[in-house]
């Protein structure tokens, strides 16, 4: 990872697959992650009911 961002400096990673243990190692060195664990556990269950998304909301201000 170090020599990636070496060689190709200002280069945004992304740590597809990356576990906790990845990002204490390495995670300062990355933009984003994600460890993809929680659809591995869901690939065999009924997928969830799809929810529309909330209309007229806004953000606090």
């Amino acid at each position: 990872m170090s020599a990636l961002t070496t060689e190709l400096p200002g280069i945004r990673l992304h740590g597809l697959g990356v576990k906790t243990t990845g990002l204490s190692r390495y995670g300062a060195l990355l933009s984003s992650a994600d460890s993809m664990a929680w659809s591995y556990c869901a690939r065999g269950e009924r997928p969830l009911p799809r929810r529309s998304p909330t209309r007229g909301s806004t953000p606090p201000e």
